[in-house]
C-alpha cells in the first residue's frame, strides 16, 4: 500500500515538472533569458483615454522603474512602484501581483497590504480578500487607528 502511494507520488511529481518545463519554456525550447523576463515586465500600456499629462507621467515613471529595476531587481520599493504603475493604468491583477512580490521581499511593508486591499475593495469587489490584507495590515502596525477604519 506504501508503495503505492509513493509511486503515485512519484508520478505527480514528474506530470507538475513537466507541466511547469513547458509553460515557461518558448516554442524552440529554450528558456526565456533574465532580459526578456524584464521585458515582460515592462511591457504596460497605458490607456487609451489618457490625458497628456497623464501619458507624460505613465512614460516618466515606466522608465524611473526600468531604472531601479537594472540596479536591483530585489528592492522592495521597486515592486511597490511597479504595482502603484500598474494601478495606475487600471492592471489591477498585475498591480497584485507586484505589491505580493514586494510583500515577498518585505513581508512588514504597510502600503503594498493597504494597496492590495483597497484593490480587492472598490476594484474587484472581493471584500473577503480586502478584509484578508487590512487584518495583515493591523497585524503589521496595530496602533494605527486608520487601518482599523478601511477593515
Amino acid at each position: 500500500m506504501k508503495s503505492k502511494k509513493l509511486f503515485l507520488l512519484f508520478i505527480l511529481l514528474i506530470v507538475a515538472g513537466a507541466i511547469f518545463y513547458f509553460w515557461s519554456t518558448r516554442e524552440d525550447g529554450s528558456l526565456p533569458t533574465p532580459e526578456e523576463t524584464a521585458e515582460e515586465l515592462f511591457n504596460i500600456t497605458s490607456p487609451a483615454d489618457f490625458n497628456e499629462y497623464e501619458l507624460s507621467r505613465f512614460n516618466e515613471k515606466l522608465e524611473d522603474l526600468k531604472k531601479m529595476y537594472e540596479q536591483d531587481k530585489e528592492d522592495a520599493n521597486f515592486w511597490l512602484g511597479l504595482g502603484n504603475l500598474r494601478n495606475f493604468v487600471r492592471d489591477y491583477r498585475g498591480a497584485i501581483a507586484a505589491y505580493q512580490k514586494c510583500l515577498e521581499i518585505n513581508p512588514l511593508n504597510i502600503v503594498a497590504n493597504i494597496n492590495i486591499a483597497d484593490i480587492y475593495e472598490k476594484r474587484l469587489e472581493d471584500f473577503s480578500q480586502a478584509e484578508e490584507y487590512y487584518k495583515r495590515a493591523i497585524d503589521n502596525q496595530f496602533n494605527n487607528p486608520d487601518l482599523y477604519n478601511r477593515l
